[in-house]
């Protein structure tokens, strides 16, 4: 287990709130775990939650999603897991904007499910 004390600044760099002190568990040994890698591992972290999870909460509103029962939830999470993939294989920076895109003229998510970069995706998933 280690002990990180983290803080929370705005894009300018300003202090925001209170510092505070958050534990991990991990498998890794002490010699393994220095500050350098756990740094890393965190920040990791949070570029997942920044890339997918913020999209899919923002893009699909999946935190709005009443989907609940048996599997539904899984599935619902599937797709779009899927839609993001393939608009990120096909160069896309902007997920929302492709996702308008691609429900204003089902023509676009078509051609880019039967694209190469969406047919990778497919297969990846």
């Amino acid at each position: 287990m280690a002990t990180v004390m983290r803080e929370r600044r705005t894009l300018q760099g300003e202090l925001t709130g209170k510092p505070e002190i958050v534990y991990l568990i991990t498998s890794l040994s002490r010699r393994q775990a220095g500050p350098k890698t756990l740094s890393k591992m965190i920040r990791g972290h949070w570029g997942i939650e920044n890339s997918l999870h913020y999209v899919r909460d923002v893009t699909y509103g999946e935190d709005l999603s009443r989907v609940r029962r048996d599997n539904g939830a899984r599935v619902m999470a599937s797709f779009r897991n899927i839609a993001i993939a393939i608009h990120r294989l096909c160069g896309e920076k902007n997920i929302a904007r492709a996702t308008r895109s691609c429900s204003q003229d089902s023509r676009r998510a078509f051609a880019r499910l039967c694209s190469r970069a969406g047919r990778q995706a497919l297969k990846c998933a």
